[in-house]
C-alpha cells in the first residue's frame, strides 16, 4: 500500500523532486506529479489497495531542462517545424528531441534522489509510469499518449526509465496533437511514479460502464494472465458482462485459449467489481481502471480515469469526462 507523506513542510509544486506516494493526495498533487498519480494516491487514501512507491516531481523534470539548457533548445527545434501537417518534418524533430531527453545525463543530486527513494519505498521490480501535468484537462486529453516500463530493478534503470517518460512528452502524436491544440511546447510538465509491481497471476482492465453501448447498468471486465496482457497486447483477453443490479454474468468471452478455464473466480470477480464501483464512488464518474490480481487473491488497482465518450444517463447533452479530473 502507499505510504504516509514523510514531507516535513507543505507540498507545493515547487518544493520537491522525489516525494512519496502519499504525499500527493491532498489538493497540490496533481499540481505536484500529474493527475494520474494524484489519483491514485487519492484513491489509496480511501482504502483502496494501491501499489507504494514514490514520484519523481514535475519539478525535478523543469529543473533538469533549465540545468542541461534543453529549456532553450526544445523551443528552437520546435519552431523549424512550424506546420504540424508536415509529418515527416515533425517526426524527425520528435525523434531528435526524443534523443536529447534520453542522452542528456541527469544530475547527480537528483540521481541520488531517486536511488534513496527507490531504497526507502521499493521492493523488488518496480513500474516506471508518465505521469503529465495536464494529460486530461477541460480542452485537452494526453491519453494513452506517454510511456510506461515495467520490470525496472534498479535506480540506475529508473533513471533511465524517468528519462524515457520525459522524451515521450515528445512523440510524433504528442507533438501533432500539442500543435493542433495550439499549445506552447512547454504547455506540459511531466511527473513520473515509481511503483511496486504486482506480482500478478491475472491483471486487465475493467469499465464501470459498458465502453461500446455506454449502458450504465453493464460492467464490463478484461482479464489476461499475468501482468499487463490485456492491457499492452498480446492474448485476447477474457471479457466477462456483469448486470450492475445483482451482480449477474450476462456473458462471457473466453478470449485466446488458456486450457485452465476462466482467468478469475467467481470470487475475483466479485472482488474486481467491487473495487471498480469503489473507485467510480470515490471519483463520482464512470471509471476505466486497470487492475491486477496477485497470488493471495488481493485485488490491486494499477490505474483509473475517466470513461471518455460517453454521455451520462437521461442527458440529452454532450457530457465531457474531462470536466471531472479537477474534482481530485
Amino acid at each position: 500500500m502507499t505510504t504516509a507523506c514523510r514531507c516535513a513542510h507543505p507540498l507545493t509544486a515547487e518544493c520537491c523532486s522525489v516525494v512519496s506516494l502519499g504525499c500527493l493526495a491532498g489538493p497540490d498533487g496533481a499540481a505536484v506529479a500529474g493527475v494520474k498519480l494524484a489519483r491514485l494516491a487519492r484513491l489509496a487514501r480511501t482504502g483502496v489497495r494501491v501499489p507504494g512507491g514514490f514520484a519523481v516531481t514535475a519539478e525535478a523534470f523543469r529543473r533538469h531542462l533549465a540545468d542541461s539548457g534543453l529549456d532553450a533548445v526544445l523551443p528552437a527545434r520546435l519552431a523549424a517545424v512550424p506546420d504540424p501537417r508536415d509529418h515527416a518534418a515533425l517526426a524527425e524533430a520528435a525523434a531528435g528531441l526524443r534523443l536529447l531527453l534520453r542522452e542528456t545525463p541527469v544530475a547527480e543530486a537528483l540521481r541520488a534522489e531517486i536511488a534513496r527513494a527507490f531504497s526507502l519505498h521499493c521492493n523488488g521490480p518496480v513500474a516506471v509510469r508518465s505521469s503529465a501535468v495536464a494529460e486530461d484537462g477541460s480542452d485537452h486529453s494526453f491519453a494513452g499518449m506517454f510511456e510506461s516500463f515495467l520490470g525496472v530493478r534498479d535506480p540506475e534503470g529508473v533513471v533511465a526509465a524517468v528519462q524515457g517518460c520525459w522524451a515521450s512528452l515528445f512523440t510524433h502524436r504528442a507533438l501533432a496533437y500539442r500543435m493542433h491544440a495550439g499549445l506552447p511546447v512547454d504547455a506540459l510538465a511531466m511527473g513520473v511514479g515509481v511503483m511496486n509491481m504486482v506480482s500478478a497471476r491475472v491483471s486487465g482492465v475493467a469499465f464501470s460502464m459498458h465502453p461500446v453501448t455506454w449502458r450504465r447498468d453493464r460492467t464490463v471486465v478484461e482479464a489476461a494472465p499475468g501482468v499487463g496482457g490485456a492491457v499492452a497486447g498480446g492474448p485476447v483477453p477474457q471479457r466477462v458482462e456483469i448486470a450492475r443490479a445483482g451482480g449477474r454474468v450476462l456473458r462471457r468471452d473466453p478470449g485466446t485459449p488458456t486450457g485452465a478455464g476462466p482467468l478469475l473466480s467467481d470470487r475475483d470477480l466479485t472482488r474486481v467489481v467491487d473495487t471498480v464501483y469503489r473507485v467510480e464512488d470515490v471519483l463520482g464518474h464512470p471509471v476505466d481502471v486497470e487492475w491486477a490480481v496477485d497470488p493471495e487473491g488481493r485485488v490491486w488497482l494499477l490505474q483509473a480515469r475517466p470513461v471518455t465518450g460517453a454521455a451520462p444517463e437521461d442527458d440529452d447533452t454532450d457530457w465531457d469526462p474531462t470536466a471531472f479530473l479537477g474534482d481530485l
